[in-house]
């Protein structure tokens, strides 16, 4: 017999004792005496909730952060809250320069334009 051979019968011998070793019988769980005397309560059913009717709620218009005084002719009001006016103010600017033709290049032709959008926007906003 070779050392090979030998090492083999070892290792086989030792492996498969392991083997059978380790598959262990099952075990039975074993429940303490008062579980297994006596069968478990069932639990209570819960009761649904029952839905109440949500009483009808007529709402009115959400409250604007807009003065009364700043409200012109055409219903337009200026927002109090300073970031809103300002891009109340862009929109309405970018409305007014839709309308107009490209801003010059010029600069006193750019002062002339600023100027007419300034003015159609003090117009819109006093109307």
């Amino acid at each position: 017999m070779s050392l090979i051979d030998t090492i083999k019968n070892i290792f086989c011998k030792g492996s498969s004792s392991q083997a059978e070793e380790n598959k262990a019988e099952p075990v039975e769980a074993t429940a303490p005496a008062n579980e297994a005397t006596e069968p478990a309560p069932a639990p209570e059913p819960t009761p649904e909730p029952v839905a109440e009717p949500e009483p009808e709620v007529i709402s009115e218009p959400a409250p604007t952060a807009t003065t009364p005084a700043a409200s012109n002719n055409n219903g337009m009001t200026l927002p109090e809250d300073s970031a809103l006016r300002r891009h109340f103010i862009s929109q309405l600017k970018s409305e007014i320069m839709s309308d107009l033709p490209d801003r010059p290049t010029d600069s006193t032709l750019k002062r002339h334009y600023d100027a007419q959008v300034d003015a159609e926007i003090a117009k819109r906003l006093s109307n």
